[in-house]
């Protein structure tokens, strides 16, 4: 949250206390609505990086439902979720749906290759985001853990 949207860095904490509080699997987008429409009543239209912030909120909501406990973007080339649990089969189908996925066993590791944007260059930002949460729909459910 930028100092120029909201400039009291207690205000600022106390809003990401509630982004906090809200991405937990039992959280819902409606309360995200709610948190944005409060930042936005008080300060005005949301920049794009708190917009952001709201998407990976709920990014979270949605791994934590799938029981993953890391998600993250590997140097722009690979989106690592973990743990993740797939027999033989389901790496099988994996690997078809997503040609480069790397699934690492004793680590409970699934790499998925970071797609390209239009411009040939990894997603980034708000696309990336849209993309790994598209890519859980994928995923079997509970990773069958």
């Amino acid at each position: 949250i930028p100092n120029t949207y909201v400039d009291s860095e207690r205000l600022r904490l106390e809003a990401y206390h509630k982004l906090s509080a809200a991405s937990g699997e039992s959280s819902t987008v409606t309360q995200l609505q709610g948190i944005l429409d409060e930042l936005q009543d008080r300060y005005g239209t949301a920049p794009q990086s708190v917009l952001n912030l709201i998407e990976i909120t709920a990014l979270r909501q949605a791994a934590n439902r799938l029981g993953l406990k890391d998600v993250n973007a590997l140097g722009g080339l690979y989106v690592k979720l973990q743990p993740v649990e797939l027999t033989e089969s389901q790496q099988v189908a994996m690997s078809h749906t997503f040609p480069g996925a790397k699934y690492l066993l004793t680590a409970q590791a699934l790499q998925l290759p970071t797609p390209k944007g239009a411009d040939g260059q990894p997603l980034r930002d708000l696309e990336l985001i849209q993309w790994v949460r598209s890519t859980f729909e994928s995923i079997p459910a509970k990773l069958e853990q």
